[in-house]
């Protein structure tokens, strides 16, 4: 990205609700801060590319836990919805909305185009707690894609799109392509084609998983191979981990708000069991947390394989 909108201080972190952290100070727009603006944005689309920990982002993109709080805050203080604004003003004047939506990727900066005028306006409503998606897409299960037992529609949890990538495994574009976490030591050049997830190709040749074992306990081999090596991952703010009920892996559902889980009962129940083993104590505080699910946190929703029975786990930092 060029300098453009970082070197706008209004596109810059909203001070009063940024201060420097450890000082208590709020900050002022200067150079330093919009080094360190592009360099986190920078340092964020290096790991949406790679799908790589954030453990493991080069010391040339800075510190990664100061990364990472900027990813989860920058949604919430209104930075990303400034910047694609400054964006969007910009590409509307040079007639030029292409290069300024590349960040969304082709097919959406391709359907904004055929919005015609003030077309651009509309991908602000396409950023979410994780970073950015297409506005209005509301993706359903192929009939063509390979089904995954454990992961039964990633093309609704945004883990699989619509691309012309070429698979970086076998080689071909299929129309389909991979877009979360993918743990290898291996240098992997692209993405991954949903086949090359399904018949566990893609694992073998990198050396690779796609999901941690972190929370398989319980199940058998031929399961925890099949969700870590064959099945979609998920991002989230954590490193995902999967659930287990029924002494089977559970199948991921997708991010849900409190609305959503109050749809099930028993997945509430479960998570405000787990979080008063945490030590949330305070009903009223507890009650506050669910009821803001959804907004500066999500929780993942499984549904149990066996019992049809859903489980959940709140994802925060």
């Amino acid at each position: 990205m060029s300098m453009l909108p970082w070197q706008e201080p209004r596109c810059l972190p909203n001070s009063s609700t940024s201060p420097i952290r450890g000082t208590g100070r709020l900050p002022n727009p200067s150079t330093s801060d919009v080094a360190t603006a592009r360099q986190s944005h920078n340092a964020i689309a290096w790991n949406f590319q790679t799908g790589s920990q954030w453990i493991h982002l080069p010391e040339s993109y800075g510190n990664w836990r100061g990364v990472y709080n900027r990813l989860r805050m920058w949604p919430v203080d209104g930075t990303w919805e400034r910047v694609f604004t400054a964006l969007i003003a910009q590409a509307d004047a040079d007639d030029d909305l292409t290069s300024c939506l590349s960040w969304l990727g082709r097919e959406e900066a391709e359907a904004e185009l055929d919005r015609g005028p003030g077309r651009g306006q509309t991908a602000l409503h396409g950023i979410s707690g994780h970073g950015i998606q297409a506005a209005g897409r509301e993706p359903t299960m192929s009939a063509d894609l390979p089904f995954f037992r454990y992961h039964p529609d990633p093309l609704a949890s945004g883990s699989i799109r619509a691309a012309a990538d070429t698979c970086a495994c076998c080689k071909r574009s299929v129309g389909w392509i991979y877009t979360a976490t993918f743990y290898t030591a291996h240098e992997v050049n692209g993405r991954f084609c949903p086949w090359c997830i399904a018949d566990g190709s893609a694992a073998e040749r990198f050396a690779g998983e796609f999901t941690d074992s972190y929370g398989l306990d319980g199940v058998s081999e031929d399961v925890l191979h099949e969700v870590t090596r064959r099945t979609p991952g998920f991002l989230a703010w954590q490193d995902p981990h999967w659930l287990v009920h029924c002494q089977d892996a559970a199948a991921f559902v997708g991010e849900a708000g409190y609305t959503e889980l109050a749809a099930h009962p028993e997945a509430l129940a479960q998570l405000r069991a787990d979080m008063r083993l945490e030590g949330w104590h305070d009903e009223n505080q507890l009650e506050h947390f669910l009821r803001h699910l959804g907004e500066r946190v999500t929780a993942m929703l499984f549904r149990c394989t066996v019992c049809g029975a859903h489980l959940t786990y709140a994802d925060a930092s």
